[in-house]
């Protein structure tokens, strides 16, 4: 999975259209988050920093998310 504390962006791939018009809507459209780690007690699950606004979102599918290589920020 993710390493802690990269930047991830949401994989579109890794759902379908049903679950992501359903759950993830354009809150992640073009948007890098910073990857804190998993929820110990919600396994799959993470917590993640919006880093242009801060805005902590929890409880998403860490699969959901891929890092982003250095030359694509």
């Amino acid at each position: 999975m993710t390493i802690n504390y990269t930047i991830v962006e949401f994989n579109k791939d890794s759902c379908t259209k049903e679950m992501y018009d359903r759950y993830y809507l354009e809150i992640f459209e073009g948007k890098h988050f910073i990857f804190l780690g998993e929820i110990s007690n919600m396994p799959g699950h993470c917590i993640l920093v919006d880093i242009k606004t801060g805005l902590i979102l929890s409880g998403y599918h860490s699969d959901n998310f891929k890092e982003v290589k250095e030359n694509d920020l």
